[in-house]
């Protein structure tokens, strides 16, 4: 059972070790997700907290404060009114739990995220502190195991880790995948390399000459064939469940188009030094943290089309914005991906200001819908 510990503010979490989960089987799995809407330190444990989108807004913060006072009838309608305008919020950063079922540290609280759950027609059972939990969660959750996902995975003389980048793809718990390889013009060493699989869900393109990641990409996904699209890089690779999570995770929630989730950060031997958390996704404004795990379906390939290969090193920054633009984007809170730094990868051989200006080049782009719209809201 997967379980979403709620508290308004982070201090509540440094009791959590402490609350009684004695209406679970003994014999049943728990694995608790801890979301707050306050932005503070992490208690002292070392318990990693996600935060929901619009944690530090003036909105966010009246709720909080109104909850926290005694219940008077001003503020009662004052919270009543208020409550609507953060469900999105809330919603998001509950949905990216993706659990089996809510605790709320706070019965006010509970309160809330019933209205929420309600609103949003969503499936999930919510208990305050000190109410039994569900005996039998999770039944609502959805998932095609023939649901055809088609991996794109450009390569330029990336040779070192790319047997390891394959051979997690055809790891995968979800079987139902084919693995278009692109080789944008490398020498003979790739072609060797992917010569080793003798795999019928491996395809291999080659383009005569260097063209670019962003022609790479459009070169795979003109050829791939799957309802759900995702690309990986050469030096990184997934967990053995991450293409399962992310399917399950869309068949559940078909109203999301584009999930994305956390990352380990690994040297370039492949130790774990560090953990890549993503943000909701209204920081796309500010910077890309969509991270390297993610999937869409192909509805939002066939309304935006090839990434631009004028946006070389921020193409899929570029592409994110456009899809934000018009589809619902949702983070998981999941850990599925190894994302690889090392001194050849291509953050770290390209100029840091290169990039920025980059990045910069393609918010500008998008500046004039951010004045009229919220990044995310729907999510």
């Amino acid at each position: 059972m997967r379980i979403c510990v709620f508290g308004p503010d982070l201090a509540a979490f440094e009791h959590t070790r402490l609350l009684s989960l004695a209406s679970v089987a003994a014999d049943q799995d728990v694995d608790k997700v801890l979301l707050t809407n306050s932005r503070g330190l992490p208690p002292a444990d070392g318990t990693h907290v996600h935060v929901t989108a619009g944690a530090t807004t003036g909105r966010m913060r009246a709720l909080r404060w109104l909850l926290a006072r005694q219940q008077r009838a001003p503020l009662r309608a004052a919270a009543a009114v208020l409550s609507p305008l953060t469900a999105p919020q809330l919603m998001e950063g509950l949905r990216a739990a993706d659990a089996d079922a809510i605790l709320a540290l706070d019965p006010l609280w509970a309160t809330e995220l019933r209205k929420c759950i309600r609103r949003y027609r969503m499936p999930w059972p919510c208990v305050a502190a000190g109410e039994p939990l569900p005996s039998n969660p999770g039944s609502w959750r959805k998932y095609d195991r023939e649901l055809k996902v088609s991996i794109v995975l450009p390569t330029y003389n990336g040779t070192k880790y790319l047997a390891q980048s394959l051979e997690s793809c055809f790891a995968q718990t979800h079987h139902c995948i084919e693995v278009v390889v692109v080789d944008d013009g490398s020498g003979p060493a790739v072609a060797e390399i992917v010569g080793r699989f003798s795999n019928p869900r491996l395809r291999y393109l080659r383009h005569a000459a260097n063209r670019g990641l962003p022609a790479a990409l459009n070169t795979g996904f003109a050829e791939a064939a799957g309802t759900l699209l995702t690309w990986t890089s050469d030096d990184n690779s997934y967990t053995p469940d991450a293409i399962e999570q992310m399917v399950r995770f869309l068949c559940t929630y078909p109203d999301v188009d584009f999930v994305y989730s956390d990352a380990y950060e690994i040297d370039a031997e492949g130790k774990v030094v560090g953990m890549l958390w993503v943000p909701p996704p209204e920081w796309l404004r500010v910077k890309n943290r969509v991270g390297g795990s993610f999937m869409y379906r192909r509805r939002v390939y066939e309304a935006l089309g090839d990434y631009d290969p004028g946006a070389v090193l921020a193409e899929d920054y570029d592409y994110w914005l456009r899809v934000s633009r018009r589809f619902t984007m949702q983070r998981l809170f999941r850990v599925l991906y190894y994302y690889r730094f090392h001194p050849r990868s291509l953050s770290a051989s390209c100029a840091r200001r290169q990039v920025i200006l980059q990045a910069q080049r393609v918010r500008r782009a998008n500046k004039a819908w951010w004045r009229s719209s919220r990044v995310g809201g729907a999510s």
